[in-house]
């Protein structure tokens, strides 16, 4: 039996007849329910064990806390493309303004961290 065609881009090999004819009878449509029982799992939030997806769902929200990783993935907007040179241009003329030479800003910052860094801060 040769590579036949299921859809677009999709090819399976057939081993037999029979399971070309099984490929071939057209598909029945059922209405598909998703269960919603799960093994118990502990929840976060309260402690408590649940057994229900919605009932999980359901004490997730009501601690005032979002269930992560089935959520649909929408692209995201694109962020606005801040102007990092119209930035920098602005603080350099403050500088100037303000007579402060670069080298000591950065000495200053580096005074600073390093007294954060030695006192826990």
């Amino acid at each position: 039996m040769p590579w036949v065609k299921i859809s677009h881009n999709r090819y399976r090999w057939i081993k037999s007849d029979e399971e070309l004819e099984r490929l071939m009878r057209p598909k029945e449509n059922f209405h598909h329910v998703q269960d919603d029982t799960m093994e118990p799992t502990w929840h976060p939030a309260t402690g408590e064990m649940i057994d229900s997806k919605s009932r999980f769902r359901q004490v997730t929200k009501n601690a005032g806390c979002i269930e992560l990783g089935n959520e649909n993935m929408s692209p995201k907007m694109e962020q606005p493309k801040e102007d990092t040179h119209a930035i920098g241009k602005m603080i350099w003329d403050q500088m100037e303004a303000e007579h402060i030479d670069y080298r000591d800003l950065r000495r200053d910052i580096h005074e600073t961290f390093e007294y954060a860094r030695k006192h826990g801060r």
